[in-house]
């Protein structure tokens, strides 16, 4: 499970492409326009101008709350924190029984630092009966980042009796029963959640994060065993493969941790520009694998693969590639 919160934004805030905005004054045609440019400007990471396509949006109807959910991402993106929570209080007053809305102004809160707030936001997301099961998932994961994990228990407990089926709080009950250490009860609700995961793709992803729990609690043999059937079930994301690949190692199995880091290294090199900071820290870790089985020669052409990788704008990444191949060649 992801839990970014960049990438909780996401799921419960979709960009202009799928706006249907019924703004007046202005033909129905060329808002979709603007709404459009500003979901490009969005994906280039012009933050700035996203944010004021946006603003002339909501300079045409001021209770158009899709519009300025998009002009706050925009902000927030942009580090403009304290703007994205003023331009949502106003998205809140327009709707205040838009669940997304609350949840947004409460993550707002916490960004600024104003908790109390943000505590208060969540409580009122609760209390909604339109309250989405991905609303849970997120207004859990709120109070949890505040350090509020018994309150984050009850919102997802909440969330169940509403939707009994919904395997992702079950997860991310597990998780956080897991990080109390209550390993037992933890194993409960993950064996729930593979259990009502209906397709296998998203057994795969409960099995992944259950190894990536395992693997930072050190247990690594259950770590390899839950990653393994996380690709079994086809999710095959690279960092599932360099984790697999980092307890395969730890456990004394070279030959199948080699494997897994050359997966790792493809897959992310696969996936484009955007994932070559991570193919090439996977071809290094894969260097040192080799390294380690005493193959220097494929140890140096792993490490010159991972420089070809390497972003140019990454100094540090391709730095320690530089040195590793200074040392060896010295």
């Amino acid at each position: 499970m992801n839990k970014d919160p960049q990438a909780i934004i996401a799921l419960i805030l979709p960009l202009a492409l799928t706006v249907s905005l019924t703004l007046t004054g202005c033909g129905q045609n060329s808002l979709n326009v603007v709404a459009q440019q500003a979901a490009v400007a969005y994906a280039r990471g012009d933050y700035g101008e996203c944010a004021s396509l946006y603003s002339r949006l909501v300079a045409n109807e001021s209770q158009n709350v899709t519009a300025i959910l998009g002009e706050a991402q925009c902000l927030s993106s942009q580090g403009n924190k304290l703007q994205a929570a003023r331009v949502l209080e106003q998205a809140y007053r327009a709707d205040p029984q838009d669940p997304n809305v609350l949840i947004e102004l409460a993550n707002a809160y916490v960004n600024v630092g104003s908790n109390g707030l943000a505590l208060h936001y969540y409580y009122l997301a609760l209390r909604l009966s339109s309250l989405s099961p991905q609303g849970y998932y997120n207004v859990a994961y709120g109070l949890e980042s505040l350090g509020y994990t018994t309150a984050a228990l009850h919102a997802l407990a909440y969330g169940l009796r509403r939707y009994p089926y919904y395997y992702e709080l079950m997860l991310y009950m597990g998780d956080l029963y897991f990080m109390q250490g209550q390993i037992k009860i933890a194993g409960n609700w993950w064996s729930r959640a593979v259990a009502n995961a209906s397709i296998p793709v998203n057994k795969g992803a409960v099995y992944a994060d259950m190894g990536q729990q395992y693997m930072r609690a050190g247990f690594e043999e259950l770590a390899a065993s839950d990653l393994s059937k996380a690709i079994i079930f086809g999710y095959d994301q690279p960092w599932v493969y360099n984790d697999a690949a980092e307890a395969e190692y730890s456990l004394g199995h070279i030959k199948s941790a080699i494997a897994m880091e050359l997966d790792a290294v493809h897959k992310a090199a696969s996936q484009g520009a955007n994932s070559r900071n991570l193919a090439a820290a996977y071809a290094l870790t894969l260097a040192q694998y080799y390294l380690s089985t005493g193959n220097v020669n494929t140890y140096i052409d792993t490490l010159d693969y991972a420089l070809k990788l390497c972003p140019k704008n990454n100094t540090y990444l391709c730095t320690q590639i530089l040195e590793s191949l200074s040392n060896v060649r010295q």
